[in-house]
């Protein structure tokens, strides 16, 4: 995100090598990579976390996280957290609620535990053609293995989904491009003339059925673990 005081960053991909494409694509883009402020985490697996360290001591960034998914990110060493993610520092702990304030742009955090133990996602505002608006990011696409978190990952979704609401959201990312085809998507972007043919853009009614969407697959993950 692009603010009047600065760049905010949501993920920081794998490691040092994927921060360094980070700021490949931040320039090739426009963008002043010196202009990073804040990075915020969205859970603590190391294809979130594992450039992060990297960008902060390189531009002296701030990196927010859960304090649930610090520790976890800390205390796990295997799968998602090997070898190839350097652990990093973290500044400020998100909490549910909580509203992250950069220049002329204000992200609020969701609490959505359950891909992960402190999970968290986000809405913030987007601009194109002078217009703005309000835009989600989902953060831990993925469900969970146990039933206790199957059933904490569903709590979570209706929480967010409340959230979503409430703030009138019309635009969806994820923290996980390929749950949602978001690589095509970021192709067509570029030849968009307008919000509607935006591939990113569901309106209301389709932010509606997303969340729809992803209800009835927790349900039937459930489900099937109980048979």
């Amino acid at each position: 995100m692009q603010t009047s005081d600065g760049i905010i960053l949501i993920d920081s991909m794998w490691d040092n090598n994927d921060a360094q494409l980070i700021i490949d694509g931040m320039e090739k883009l426009g963008l002043n990579p010196q202009d990073l402020k804040y990075i915020l985490i969205s859970h603590g697996h190391g294809d979130h976390y594992g450039g992060a360290q990297y960008l902060k001591d390189k531009y002296n960034a701030k990196i927010f996280m859960s304090n649930t998914d610090f520790y976890y990110m800390n205390n796990t060493f295997d799968g998602a957290n090997g070898s190839r993610s350097p652990k990093c520092t973290v500044d400020e702990f998100l909490t549910d609620g909580q509203q992250i304030t950069l220049g002329d742009t204000t992200v609020t955090v969701v609490s959505t535990p359950g891909h992960s133990p402190g999970c968290v996602s986000f809405i913030f505002p987007v601009k194109t053609q002078g217009k703005t608006y309000m835009a989600a990011q989902w953060g831990g696409t993925g469900i969970p293995k146990s039933m206790e978190n199957k059933v904490q990952y569903k709590s979570s979704l209706e929480h967010f989904a409340q959230y979503c609401h409430d703030n009138n959201v019309v635009v969806e990312t994820t923290a996980h491009l390929f749950a949602d085809n978001g690589y095509a998507k970021l192709n067509n972007v570029v030849n968009s003339t307008s919000i509607e043919n935006n591939p990113f853009y569901l309106g209301q009614k389709g932010i509606d059925d997303y969340l729809n969407n992803l209800s009835l697959e927790i349900d039937n993950a459930i489900a099937n673990s109980i048979k």
